[in-house]
């Protein structure tokens, strides 16, 4: 799953930044793709909360289908 991907590169890059934190420039381009992990997880978060509400129907009390009775 992506999630799991995401969360492994990220605990990697953590690594990575606490191996060689002192040098500036790699610490701000992993600090920047740290965040942009996060970014990620937070929306397959989103993700799989869009699905259930798909999948359990509740999107419809949202977005009603055409046609159907109000």
């Amino acid at each position: 799953m992506n999630l799991s991907a995401i969360r492994r590169s990220k605990r990697e890059l953590e690594n990575l930044l606490a191996a060689h934190g002192e040098d500036e420039t790699l610490r701000g381009i992993v600090q920047a793709d740290i965040a942009k992990m996060q970014e990620a997880e937070q929306y397959y978060h989103w993700l799989d909360q869009l699905i259930d509400a798909l999948e359990s129907g509740e999107i419809f009390s949202f977005i009603p289908k055409p046609g159907a009775p109000e």
